[in-house]
């Protein structure tokens, strides 16, 4: 099936609104192809919407790749050793940062209510966002807990489903999770 491109002075309309010509027009060229350079469509700067690389299908691939955040122990308030953080990655779309994490084998100490991580690339959160991560522990296996951030913080919390304290744990906390926030 052939896609003839939209013409400039089509209108769209319907439930009583109208798309004006630029959104058209990045929609014409999502569908039909890239039609400016590497970086812009129709040679106009790209904001706010995906443009990292063109694919010849005719599709955006999203901006952003992930970012590893390379080992550093003064990321994390428990013990966490190089070989065990499998992954703290990151990625930014505007002023929303996307993280990933899976912690393995780690230690913990007896009455640590929470465990703080460092949120990568060194940013703050500006707003407080809550999610979840699933995580382990020798004491009571596999499980899910709630992660926070506030506002101007720099780290995420993580905690057990109940809140309580993390058990005493010589390499046998994991946890992995994905969070998403705006970052100040």
């Amino acid at each position: 099936m052939s896609i003839s491109p939209i013409p400039q002075n089509t209108v769209m309309t319907g439930n009583g609104g109208f798309i004006t010509f630029p959104w058209l027009r990045w929609f014409d060229e999502l569908v039909n192809g890239h039609v400016g350079d590497a970086t812009t469509l129709d040679g106009v700067a790209a904001t706010g919407y995906a443009t990292a690389a063109h694919l010849h299908t005719g599709v955006y691939a999203p901006a952003g790749a992930f970012i590893d955040e390379p080992f550093d122990a003064g990321h994390f308030d428990w013990s966490v050793a190089a070989g065990n953080q499998i992954t703290l990655a990151y990625t930014i779309s505007g002023t929303v940062l996307t993280m990933l994490w899976q912690i393995d084998a780690s230690t913990t100490t007896a009455g640590a209510a929470s465990l703080t991580m460092r949120i990568p690339g060194l940013y703050a959160a500006a707003l407080s966002v809550s999610g979840f991560h699933t995580y382990s522990t020798a004491a009571g296996g596999w499980d899910i807990g709630p992660v926070e951030t506030a506002v101007g913080s720099g780290n995420v919390t993580l905690y057990t489903r109940t809140r309580v304290a993390w058990p005493a744990e010589a390499g046998t906390i994991y946890t992995r999770g994905q969070l998403t926030l705006e970052i100040a």
